[in-house]
Order: structure tokens, then C-alpha cells, then sequence
């Protein structure tokens, strides 16, 4: 949802005359901060929680309780009066529109491109790294190309460490040790921008240290991107986001007992990470430093920037 859309996703979202939430605080990235509702649709919210329900959204209709034994009462429940025939083809429509859009995802990962496209890049980590690999997020605008399916597939339940609720810059960088050491029988990947990763930087000696095998995957558009965006956006000065001095990862790498590699040419990117996967084999960790553009960002982190920024435009003429 929101920030996180995909072209399948949001368009049975826009269409929606009922939306049933499970789980979930309505928070502003998956509902694109409260301004993304199909008009005339009915909130349905279940949570277990009592006081997570209308912290947000207000729904038409509130239920507490375990989202699986309430699920299981519902579909009980609805399973006489849903007719079976235009369920079968509601089904084989989502399927048909998730099936052409995967290929699509498909023929754009394998183009390659110069400055290296994130999405060849995430998509290589799967293919190189495939099962038992747990993905460690980083919050950046670069990175969250690893938190779009299917660019980034998760293929065994439980591989996958995201941000917290409040996302602080450093955490996947410093947490990929964590993850190695709580499951060594895992390969360990972080995905992180050149911002999120000079939060935490000091801890790759750690790494070398704990002899940890894992991958740091950089993204480096030389800048604190997001913020970067929105400045862009809104036609701001470009304050405190640009690096003038960038400094080279892999040979910093080095310096504190991990491995360093550049990579700059779309044609090293899977050899760079087969390179890095073999290193880990070892027990040594690996940094992977991969020159992108500056903004390069998944659709729908662009429309809603986009949209925010032309509503955050007219709010301040009327002011």
C-alpha cells in the first residue's frame, strides 16, 4: 500500500468500494500519509490491539480481536453467499494482471544500464545469493528498491529484518552483524545507501572481527537522496544533502579487515556479488560499493512525492 504500491496493487486499490485493514496502524507510508482512500469505499479495520484501532483512520467498522480466528469466522460467514463463479474469475483476473506484471518487472531488471540501475542490482542479490538469505533493510531513498516485490523476492519465511517503526539511518548497516551472529547457518545481505551507511560505518571492523560473513550492498548516489528529493521537488536549496567529498567504500572497507569492491559497470554487478558471496563462505565480510544515479527511484515513490509536493504547493499559495 502506499509508498509501497505496486501497479497491480493500486489499481484493485483505486477501485475498491471496501477496504479490510488486518494488522495494521494505517501509518503514513502504507496510506501514503492519509491522502490515499478510493472515494466513496468503507474502512474496515481488525487489530488486536483496541487502541491501535482509528489511531489513524477512522473506520466504518472496528474489530478486536486474533486476525486468523477472526478471518476463519468471516470466511465462514461469507463462504454460503459468495457466488463461486465470479470469485473464480475475480481470481484468474488478479492472477492474469500479477503474471503480466511480473514480466514486465522481469524485462526491466534486465536492462543495464550506466550509472547501474538499482533494481539489476537487487535483483542479482537474489539470483546470486538465492535461499537462506536473510535481507537487512536500511531507510534510504536509493535501498528502497529492496522493499518493492517482485524487484526483491524474500523466499523463505522469516528472511527478512526491516526497519523499525521509526526508521534510523544505520540500523541494517549495524544489525546485518546481528543477524549473522543470531542465525550463522544464513547468508546475511544488507541493502543500504551511501547516506544510511557513514551512520554506522565504524562497525564493519566489528564484522572482520566476529569473522562474519555477510554483504553490505551500497547503493551510492553520492547524497542523502530522499531529502535530497523533496528538495528537488520543492525547489529548495540543495542544504546538507549533497556530498562534495564522497569517500571510496571499498578502500575503507579494507582498512577495517572486510573486503572492498567497486563496482561501476553494470556488466560486474552479478560477478561482484558472486565474488562477495564466496568471501563470505570464508567467514570474511564483504562491501559492495555500486555507482548509481542520483535519483533513481521505484514508480509509486515518485507519484506520491509528486502528488504531496503539488499539495503542499497549494496550501501555501492559499496561505
Amino acid at each position: 500500500m502506499g509508498l509501497y504500491f505496486t501497479d497491480v496493487g493500486k489499481s484493485y486499490y483505486d477501485k475498491a468500494d471496501v477496504i479490510f485493514s488486518i494488522g495494521s496502524r494505517l501509518e503514513a507510508f502504507s496510506t501514503g500519509s492519509w491522502q490515499l482512500f478510493p472515494q466513496g469505499a468503507k474502512l474496515i479495520q481488525l487489530d488486536i490491539d483496541p487502541n491501535t484501532i482509528a489511531m489513524n483512520w477512522r473506520p466504518d467498522v472496528a474489530l478486536v480481536g486474533d486476525a486468523a480466528l477472526a478471518l476463519s469466522d468471516i470466511f465462514n460467514e461469507l463462504e454460503p453467499i459468495v457466488e463461486p463463479v465470479r470469485r473464480k474469475v475475480r481470481i484468474e483476473q488478479i492472477k492474469t494482471a500479477k503474471s503480466r506484471y511480473f514480466k514486465a518487472i522481469e524485462q526491466e531488471i534486465k536492462q543495464k544500464q550506466k550509472p547501474i540501475r538499482p533494481p539489476q542490482v537487487v535483483a542479482a542479490i537474489n539470483k546470486v545469493f538465492g535461499r537462506d538469505t536473510i535481507l537487512v533493510k536500511e531507510n534510504g531513498g536509493t535501498d528502497l528498491w529492496c522493499y518493492y516485490w517482485p524487484y526483491y523476492k524474500v523466499l523463505d519465511v522469516g528472511d527478512c529484518v526491516p526497519m523499525a517503526e521509526q526508521t534510523a539511518m544505520g540500523f541494517g548497516v549495524a544489525g546485518t552483524i546481528g543477524a549473522k551472529l543470531g542465525r550463522p547457518d544464513k547468508k546475511v545481505v544488507c541493502v543500504t545507501g551511501d547516506g544510511a551507511l557513514q551512520m554506522a560505518m565504524m562497525e564493519l571492523a566489528t564484522a572482520a572481527e566476529c569473522n562474519c560473513g555477510i554483504t553490505w550492498v551500497v547503493m551510492n548516489n553520492q547524497c542523502l537522496g530522499w531529502p535530497q528529493y523533496h528538495q528537488v521537488l520543492t525547489d529548495q536549496p540543495r542544504l546538507g544533502t549533497d556530498f562534495k567529498v564522497s569517500p571510496d567504500f571499498s578502500a575503507l572497507a579494507e582498512t577495517q579487515g572486510c573486503k572492498g569492491i567497486r563496482v561501476t559497470e553494470p556488466e560486474q554487478v552479478e560477478p561482484a556479488l558472486t565474488e562477495a558471496l564466496h568471501a563470505n563462505e570464508k567467514g570474511i565480510p564483504v562491501l559492495v560499493d555500486f555507482h548509481t544515479a542520483r535519483h533513481d527511484y521505484p514508480k509509486h515513490f515518485v507519484q506520491l512525492h509528486e502528488q504531496s509536493t503539488r499539495k503542499e504547493v497549494q496550501c501555501l499559495e492559499k496561505r
